[in-house]
Order: structure tokens, then C-alpha cells, then sequence
């Protein structure tokens, strides 16, 4: 039987990429990135925004569900340690060793748990990632102190300022220029009370 004959491989075939042609890639691929990861982080952001804003309307969802079961009573909502029967369950937050930092019981039972089918994760926005001693707080949303004034008096905060119990109680400022809850700076967060500087008014108070 004759011999198989093989034939070589063309030297072109053979030859590498030249340093021109390396650099090339190379310089195509970080212009690349360089757009493409721009856009990944935005993407990131706004998915971020989107997961706050979703689960402060969930949590207003609730807090609708609870006025409307309780003749038109907002949530309940005062400073910590003043009572339990408080939308948050009276749970403090911290930077350092706090209990209520990482403590699912007290905010499980909660005024809201119900409304919110016990969905606890809502209480806390995704961009919220600067965590306690011990470990990531679960609530990083607060109530505005001139809201949920079942039990007031007495007044905490803010004398002679309105403070609101019943939805109905809304006219001034009406409800599309109130806010109930807001996200709060891990460097403030402490009981679910956001108390507001009301001593020096830059706008007439309602009468």
C-alpha cells in the first residue's frame, strides 16, 4: 500500500497575531467595556430605584388596607419605646448592636405585617446596603412624625403644628402634597418616627 502523503499546513496559517494586530484588539475591547459598563451600572441603579419605589407603594397599599378596616384611622405612629401597637412594632434601629437592626419578630408583628402579608423584606429598599455591627437592618423606611397621631396627645414633636390621625384630616396640605413614608439615611435611622424640623417654617402654616 503507497504511503499516505500529507500535505503541510500553509505558512500563512501557521503565522500569529503581530503585535499591531494584538494592540488592536486589544484597544477594541476596552472601548467595549468602557461603554458597555457605564450602561450595566445605570441599569443597575434604576433596577435599584424601581424596588424602592415598588415596595413604598406596597407598603402605602397596606397602609390604605389598614385606614380603611379601622374608619379611617391612620397607621398608628409615634417615637420607640412609646408603645408596640405602632405601624413598625416599636423595633430601634442603629449603627452599632441594636436588637431591632436584625429582629424579624417585632416587625412580624407589627400593625402593618398583615396588610403587607407579612412581607418584611418591604421594609427595607435594595439600595439600602450599608449594614449595622450586626448585620443589615431590615427597616430603612420611616413614617412622617405629623402622621399616624392615634395616640397624641400627646404631642411629641413640633408643637402647634398639625398632626394628622384620620386620612380624612388631610386638607392642609392636601394628600397629593403630604408624604407618609419616606426612606431614611442610615445615619439617622433609629425608631420608625421620622421626626421633621418644624421650628422654623419657610412656608404659612395651615390655619
Amino acid at each position: 500500500m503507497p504511503p499516505v502523503s500529507v500535505t503541510p499546513p500553509s505558512k500563512k496559517f501557521l503565522a500569529a497575531f503581530n503585535l499591531v494586530e494584538l494592540l488592536a484588539v486589544l484597544a477594541t475591547l476596552v472601548i467595549l467595556f468602557s461603554v458597555v459598563l457605564p450602561v450595566m451600572a445605570k441599569a443597575r441603579v434604576k433596577n435599584t430605584q424601581a424596588t424602592c419605589f415598588n415596595n413604598l407603594r406596597q407598603l402605602m397599599i397596606g397602609w390604605t388596607m389598614y385606614r380603611d378596616n379601622n374608619s379611617d384611622t391612620m397607621l398608628p405612629n409615634t417615637p420607640g419605646g412609646t408603645s408596640n401597637q405602632i405601624w413598625y412594632g416599636g423595633a430601634t434601629e442603629a449603627w452599632t448592636n441594636a436588637v431591632g437592626n436584625t429582629n424579624r419578630v417585632t416587625y412580624a408583628n407589627s400593625l402593618i405585617a398583615p396588610y403587607i402579608s407579612g412581607r418584611i423584606e418591604l421594609l427595607r429598599c435594595p439600595g439600602d446596603f450599608i449594614p449595622s455591627t450586626n448585620g443589615v437592618r431590615i427597616r430603612s423606611y420611616s413614617m412622617n412624625g405629623q402622621m399616624g397621631a392615634a395616640y397624641h396627645p400627646p404631642v411629641y414633636n413640633n408643637t402647634g403644628w398639625r398632626q394628622y390621625a384620620k386620612a380624612g384630616d388631610l386638607i392642609c396640605p392636601t394628600p397629593a402634597s403630604a408624604f407618609i413614608l419616606a426612606e431614611e439615611n442610615a445615619s439617622s435611622i433609629s425608631d420608625g418616627y421620622l421626626q421633621l424640623s418644624l421650628n422654623t417654617p419657610l412656608y404659612p402654616r395651615c390655619p
